[in-house]
């Protein structure tokens, strides 16, 4: 069974940006530079600082995650506030 729940200070940053870059390097290896196929730990603990980061977990292993960011994070950027644009 899958658990899906809140980061929190015991698990690793490291394990997640490992998971990060796995999951997005097939589409680095086809020419799309998401940051996730390449950042690192600081990088990764940057991303999600400000964001509600849930993880997803089977048996005690990291099997995926999302970030969800509130809607004044992108505030000095008009974009994000245009109906129909998600930032994923």
């Amino acid at each position: 069974m899958i658990e899906i729940r809140l980061i929190n200070d015991n698990d690793s940053i490291k394990e997640l940006t490992i998971l990060l870059n796995k999951a997005y390097k097939r589409l680095s290896d086809m020419g799309f530079m998401y940051i996730d196929s390449y950042q690192d730990e600081n990088q990764t603990s940057k991303r999600i600082k400000d964001a509600f980061c849930y993880l997803a977990v089977e048996n005690v292993k990291l099997v995926g995650s999302i970030s969800y960011y509130p809607i004044d994070v992108h505030k000095e950027d008009n974009w994000y506030i245009n109906e129909g644009v998600v930032d994923l």
